[in-house]
């Protein structure tokens, strides 16, 4: 007697996929962000936060304090009578920024539920097992769950913040479909029905390298090892998402780059500061160290190296090796590397006069050339006038890190360390330093043998 065959019983259908973070496709928001441009001849503060807007015109949280900008001249302006950093001012840049940002938010739907129950349901999150951390104008939730996975809230009722989350998710979601391998997903960006903006993330469960560095305990020379290979983790991963999303993280410090040793995996987090280009924009959270009008901005690859190196310095201990034949040597190249910088950039407007006198002269020996010879001398007149601006900056960046504040006193990184403190990597990224770009950095630890 021949046994019963089984019914086939087909597998069941995937679940449906689900929505993009925002709820729907932000790209149309994207493209009112205006190109960066020179300052205008009113300001703001940077600082004075934008808490909404009204008939398409920002509202400052003090809307009285309004800046005459006069004589910008490399890094600085006089405002209202008072020299200061560009970078500390808004452009039309900047606020189309967070008019981007207010566009969106008033498209978010109150949806999201933060209960303290297990749930299943898209956008509602359990914090019955969270960690909370309250800041001034928000809340931070450690180790939530949301449909069973560990996941990071940021929440806020400020209008200001508001905004400046909003950016930070948008900068998130385009480096995660550039780079997807080297961030941490982006659950869902939403308004709970109390008006409280919640931005949900992925928790990652490996250790930052700040912790990784801290609690390193075997030997110094094992030490040294771990810590050159994280480094070229470290290069590698930035190559990858300067090349795939053209992305600056602008606060790189070991607590936000995350590392799993057994599966040599590098991840980043916190784009409160960042930066990415998409398309033609230039998106980023408007901070007073970055200046927007710099020719840089949106495209430096060597910033984040060097705030990340000058951190690592001062969290590694006990790798002797480490320290002798990597780090110190990479820092000694940076700092010689911007010593020259006035120098560098002298030469480089002495080759474009080279350059416009033997084409006059060209013009008079074969007049018949004029018309062609003449419109490249005006392209190296306007490549000069971008030189000698480049000159200036590197003349004040110069001043900035000498003993005496001037151009013939010594120059050293201690002093600019001295004056700025963490800030001082931030404010030479106005330029870009070859000496560290994490290819060249690659470039120079694969020769080191430890």
């Amino acid at each position: 007697m021949s046994k019963k065959r089984k019914r086939f019983e087909p597998p069941p259908p995937p679940p449906p996929p689900l929505p993009p973070p925002f709820g729907f496709d932000i790209s149309a928001f994207l493209k009112n962000i205006k190109v960066p441009e020179p300052i205008g001849h009113k300001t703001h503060n940077i600082q004075n936060n934008i808490v909404k807007f009204e008939n398409g015109q920002p509202v400052f949280n003090n809307n009285k304090w309004i800046y005459s900008v006069q004589n910008p001249t490399g890094m600085y302006a006089t405002f209202n009578g008072r020299r200061d950093f560009i970078s500390n001012f808004h452009t039309n840049h900047t606020v189309s920024l967070y008019a981007m940002a207010h566009s969106l938010l008033a498209t978010l739907t109150h949806d999201i539920i933060i209960d303290t129950k297990e749930t299943s349901v898209y956008r509602q999150i359990d914090i019955s097992q969270a960690t909370i951390k309250k800041r001034t104008n928000s809340t931070i939730y450690l180790n939530a769950k949301h449909r069973g996975r560990t996941v990071f809230l940021k929440t806020t009722d400020n209008d200001a913040i508001k905004l400046k989350y909003v950016i930070e998710a948008v900068i998130h979601r385009l480096l995660k479909l550039s780079s997807p391998g080297c961030v941490p997903s982006l659950e869902f960006v939403g308004m709970t029905p109390e008006n409280h903006l919640v931005i949900c993330s992925e928790q990652l469960q490996i250790p930052s390298i700040s912790t990784f560095v801290q609690t390193m305990t075997m030997g110094a020379r094992n030490k040294s090892i771990r810590l050159r290979k994280m480094l070229l983790k470290v290069c590698r991963a930035f190559i990858i998402i300067q090349r795939d999303a053209k992305f600056t993280h602008r606060d790189c410090h070991t607590g936000n780059v995350y590392y799993d040793e057994s599966r040599q995996k590098i991840q980043f987090i916190d784009f409160d500061w960042s930066c990415i280009c998409h398309d033609t924009s230039v998106i980023s959270v408007p901070r007073f160290l970055y200046d927007t009008t710099r020719r840089m901005y949106g495209h430096n690859k060597s910033v984040d190296m060097c705030v990340f190196m000058r951190n690592l310095g001062k969290t590694v201990r006990g790798a002797p090796e480490f320290i002798s034949q990597i780090w110190e040597p990479l820092m000694q190249r940076y700092e010689d590397e911007t010593r020259n910088m006035v120098e560098r950039f002298r030469q480089q407007i002495d080759l474009t006069d080279s350059r416009v006198d033997y084409n006059k002269a060209w013009i008079k020996k074969y007049p018949k050339s004029k018309k062609f010879t003449e419109n490249e001398n005006q392209v190296l007149l306007k490549k000069k006038q971008q030189q000698e601006h480049d000159l200036m900056c590197a003349m004040q960046l110069y001043k900035m890190s000498s003993e005496k504040k001037s151009l013939k006193s010594e120059y050293a990184h201690k002093y600019g360390l001295g004056r700025f403190k963490n800030n001082f990597d931030y404010y030479m990224g106005y330029f870009e330093w070859e000496s560290m770009t994490p290819r060249v950095i690659e470039k120079f630890i694969s020769k080191i043998k430890i």
